[in-house]
């Protein structure tokens, strides 16, 4: 059972790394949750077992520590979309000539 939560716990803990250096944003904080739950019961599963805690001792470490970096990029990265004045303009000169172009064009018939 303990060897269970272990691999959930570290899936949850890789997953949540990649989660929190990808700009996921704040979906990264659902998998780091899991992690330090399956590390918590890890952990107290083989304290009553009284065999080794290296293992659950790691996962709480690596998921606190992904949690920090989720919480400061949350904090301090800003997604911020600018406007481009170039490409404004230049949209609006294109739909001018286009304009221009359907204008001098001559239909026979």
């Amino acid at each position: 059972m303990r060897i269970i939560i272990l691999i959930l716990g570290f899936l949850a803990a890789i997953i949540a790394a990649i989660m929190t250096v990808l700009p996921f944003g704040s979906m990264a904080f659902i998998p780091i949750v899991a992690a330090l739950i399956f590390g918590l019961i890890s952990y107290t599963l083989a304290r009553k077992d009284k065999s080794g805690t290296a293992a659950s001792k790691f996962l709480l470490i690596v998921a606190v520590l992904t949690l920090g970096l989720g919480i400061y990029r949350t904090i301090f990265n800003t997604n911020v979309v600018e406007e481009n004045v170039e490409t404004i303009q230049n949209e609006e000169e294109s739909l001018e000539e286009a304009k221009k172009e359907l204008e001098d064009i001559e239909i026979d018939e």
